[in-house]
């Protein structure tokens, strides 16, 4: 008899982990992009301009990641570009 409860247990238990896995949804992969390419910096085009550092971006689409290349873009007034991380 204390057998036959301890299998019915360990079955309810079993049954109630894959209940809560089901809810979880599904896994999420995470997947680091490859180290970062060295860009050759042009010359500044105009005035006040900052340099953008190429980098890698997500492609949902292809599910890799493309590279960015570093470009150059206009400094907006009272705003400064700061790198991600």
């Amino acid at each position: 008899m204390k057998q036959y409860q301890n299998t019915i247990i360990i079955v309810s238990l079993l049954c109630f982990f894959f209940m809560v896995m089901s809810w979880c949804g599904p896994a999420v992969v995470v997947k680091k992009p490859p180290a970062p390419r060295i860009d050759s910096k042009p010359p500044k085009p105009f005035p006040k301009a900052v340099w953008i550092e190429g980098h890698w971006k997500w492609n949902a689409a292809t599910k890799q990641f493309d590279w960015v290349s570093g470009h150059w873009i206009k400094q907006k007034p009272g705003q400064n570009w700061v790198a991600g991380y």
